[in-house]
């Protein structure tokens, strides 16, 4: 898979860089590294200059060559930021864009409008990585060959939540999760948040009880170690509080999902997580279902469709 990484040389940037390399998959993930410099109107003054944008990409491609990946193009265009991402994906037949949610610098390469613009404009899966922690995220992922041989006492899986409702757009991230992750890196988190006031014996839980339980079954079916819980809460915060009681390494959510019956992860869930959650969060957009395959065992307990 293509995946196309806007980068512009700040901390979040880089943190951005560093959570690739610790959840692509070195073996299958094609690296497209851009860089976006910017002109004065008179064209006398870049930004970054062209030696800056070199060393970014340089320093970003070392890094994942280093460890084993192969990077396919590193580019710096002039542009306009969003709508050059998207453009620039397009045309290179990009699977999936990776970006932080904020930045620094005059570029604002990627600051949080920059992100949602490319939201709302790209045609892909759009993974926007919030790292919140104080420390910067650790080069901890094995090369792929020698992930195997670790031994799960040798080896922290990623303790990856991912929000349930029940939706289709839900069961699309969890196809595209299994897909993505690798049963010996990730221990997966599923968590239905129902409302506030519902109880335990409550029609919304018995509901919320069953769609985990699916979805549940069908994670250990691709070999994951999986734990299930359901909370009364407001959704976004209900996500937040239990990503931070678990210690939680990262959140994978949905920006649509339609539910009659239960609140759905929607886009304004979704964007309150990234700015409230204290772990990287990644936020799918666009979810073409039909480039996806589960590689092991088994299919979704619901038939797909994209749109």
């Amino acid at each position: 898979m293509k995946f196309l990484l806007p980068i512009d040389g700040s901390e979040a940037s880089s943190n951005t860089l560093r959570w690739a390399v610790n959840f692509l998959n070195p073996d299958t993930a094609q690296i497209l590294l851009l860089n976006i410099y910017h002109c004065s109107p008179e064209g006398g003054y870049r930004y970054p200059s062209e030696e800056e944008s070199l060393k970014i990409l340089k320093d970003a491609r070392t890094l994942f060559e280093n460890n084993h990946f192969r990077v396919r193009s590193a580019e710096t265009i002039l542009g306009g930021t969003a709508d050059t991402i998207c453009d620039y994906a397009w045309t290179h037949g990009v699977d999936q864009i990776v970006m932080g949610a904020r930045g620094s610098g005059m570029s604002r390469m990627v600051m949080g409008s920059t992100s949602r613009q490319v939201m709302q404009c790209a045609k892909q899966p759009v993974m926007v990585v919030e790292n919140r922690k104080s420390d910067p995220l650790t080069l901890t992922r094995p090369h792929q060959a020698e992930l195997a041989e670790l031994s799960e006492e040798s080896h922290q899986p990623i303790k990856t939540l991912l929000p349930v409702d029940g939706s289709e757009a839900s069961w699309e991230t969890l196809k595209w999760a299994a897909d993505f992750l690798t049963p010996a890196q990730a221990f997966i988190h599923l968590l239905f948040v129902i409302p506030r006031h519902a109880s335990a014996d409550s029609p919304e839980a018995e509901e919320a009880r069953a769609i985990l339980e699916e979805a549940g079954r069908f994670f250990e079916r691709q070999g994951f170690r999986v734990q299930c819980e359901q909370t009364a809460n407001d959704p976004a915060r209900g996500i937040c509080r239990y990503a931070d009681t678990h210690d939680i390494d990262q959140i994978i959510i949905g920006t649509r999902g339609k539910s009659p019956v239960l609140n759905a992860l929607v886009g304004s869930v979704s964007s309150r997580v990234v700015s409230q959650a204290h772990q990287p969060v990644l936020l799918l957009r666009n979810m073409d279902v039909s480039r996806l395959e589960v590689s092991r065992s088994d299919q979704l307990p619901l038939t797909l469709t994209s749109e």
